[in-house]
């Protein structure tokens, strides 16, 4: 009878040493794959601003531009000097926390392309205004079409890390509700 006693508490105590450790690991699982998730989502909230970063230059250096065409006063070219490399540097971030992404790396690329566009005609306007030469309307055009393209590429890849953004808030949402039941059911096994 001692012996049946002792091996039945023996089995008893295993059971709920068993039933600790999967109860420990599920918890552990389910808090990791939570944390997984909300940094799924802070690294979608940084694609965004990065991408903001991208076109501020761009807007910055058109000002200093329009600025300088009507002025014709170079101080007004002091924030188009260091724009065109912001720009590309931001870029380049938006690129690398895209890397998993190849639709957004294919609109990196052609993002690259209309900065470059871009920049060109305003050096363009800029250099024939400081030669003292007709300010060609085609080349105004020209950059206006750029600038719309480098928008509305910006607004595409926004879009994208929106819908990312609203998936991944899910999920993250899903998780948080589950993870405290799975620790309190855990718990409540292992008691």
């Amino acid at each position: 009878m001692k012996q049946s006693l002792t091996r039945s508490l023996v089995i008893g105590f295993g059971f709920s040493l068993l039933l600790l450790l999967g109860s420990s690991v599920a918890s552990y699982i389910s808090i990791q794959t939570l944390l997984g998730s909300s940094d799924l989502v802070s690294h979608t909230y940084k694609v965004i601003a990065e991408l903001d970063q991208v076109t501020r230059p761009v807007r910055d250096a058109e000002s200093a531009q329009r600025g300088f065409i009507i002025s014709n006063d170079p101080a007004y070219l002091d924030p188009f000097h260091g724009a065109f490399e912001l720009s590309l540097s931001s870029l380049e971030e938006v690129k690398t926390l895209t890397a998993d992404n190849p639709l957004e790396q294919a609109r990196c690329e052609k993002l690259r392309g209309f900065i470059n566009g871009r920049f060109a005609r305003m050096e363009t306007l800029i250099d024939a205004k400081k030669n003292n030469n007709l300010i060609n309307v085609a080349d105004l055009q020209s950059g206006k079409e750029f600038m719309d393209s480098i928008l509305t590429t910006t607004l595409l890849m926004k879009n994208t890390e929106t819908a990312l953004l609203s998936q991944r808030t899910a999920r993250f949402d899903s998780l948080s509700r589950l993870t405290p039941l799975i620790i309190l059911l855990a718990s409540a096994l292992a008691i």
